[in-house]
């Protein structure tokens, strides 16, 4: 008996391997082609007519010495923290890789949770060609749940791309983007991809450091989606690579009746080009 239950297990864990392999090279050989489409771009220097700019978003540019630097390609950025997706579930720690290319407005993000002492949960979400992503995994390899090519996830995911571009300041010098001064410290943004858009309003304190982000964006809430307001207040700024970066992140729902906090990170490294 005893022996009958070790060779189970032993196949389930060769069977794990199997597919964690088969995962790894399927990612590695997408991150290939996605790595070559984005560099087949060449931009030099970041330059920019900065009078046509509302103000706020010219002291940010200065202030994160996005022109005083060659064009930021791709970044990859390290983060741990806590988040939850319900009001009623616990806290859970996570670590999350993520990579976005800046020249094609691709993101894949990688994001393990601790969910038990010997179970993790991976979460992947990927935008690209204007088209979203979410899958769900155990111990990183088996899929419990899978949506794609869904109109909610996509607009999701580019509004999480619109708020991150703050780890690679050069990506505000787009022709992608139309600004909308709306007083001395808060511009809105507009972010077309193709008539794909999505806008948000930025706040941006005199010193030039982007504090928050505010957007509609889609949560799913047990396979239903709705459109609320979203926010990503950024603090801590530092010095990385000489480009200034917020080190920490705080991500709310507002809805009417309160404002739910859900995600909490901090910077662990960054990595450009």
């Amino acid at each position: 008996m005893l022996l009958n239950i070790c060779i189970y297990f032993g196949f389930i864990i060769v069977f794990i391997k199997f597919l964690l392999i088969n995962e790894s090279r399927k990612m590695a050989l997408e991150l290939k082609k996605i790595e070559y489409l984005n560099n087949s771009y060449h931009f030099g220097k970041a330059k920019l007519d900065m009078g046509n700019l509302p103000d706020p978003i010219k002291r940010y540019l200065v202030y994160s010495g996005a022109l005083d630097r060659e064009w930021i390609k791709k970044v990859t950025v390290y983060e741990e923290g806590h988040s939850k997706k319900y009001f009623k579930y616990q806290w859970i720690k996570f670590l999350t890789v993520k990579n976005m290319y800046l020249n094609t407005i691709t993101f894949i993000g990688e994001s393990t949770y601790k969910v038990m002492p010997l179970i993790q949960m991976k979460v992947d979400n990927k935008f690209k060609n204007s088209n979203g992503e979410r899958r769900l995994l155990i111990f990183s390899a088996i899929a419990l749940d899978q949506s794609s090519r869904k109109f909610e996830i996509s607009q999701s995911l580019l509004v999480k791309y619109f708020s991150e571009m703050v780890y690679a300041p050069t990506a505000f010098i787009s022709d992608n983007i139309e600004w909308h001064s709306l007083g001395k410290n808060l511009v809105k943004g507009i972010l077309n991809l193709k008539g794909f858009k999505v806008e948000a309003e930025i706040s941006i304190n005199d010193e030039g450091q982007i504090t928050n982000f505010i957007a509609q964006r889609y949560l799913e809430e047990h396979g239903k989606y709705k459109l609320e307001i979203w926010s990503a207040e950024f603090k801590n700024y530092r010095n990385e690579g000489g480009v200034m970066i917020p080190s920490e992140r705080i991500e709310r729902w507002h809805f009417d009746e309160e404002i739910y906090i859900n995600h909490k990170s901090k910077l662990k490294g960054i990595r450009f080009n």
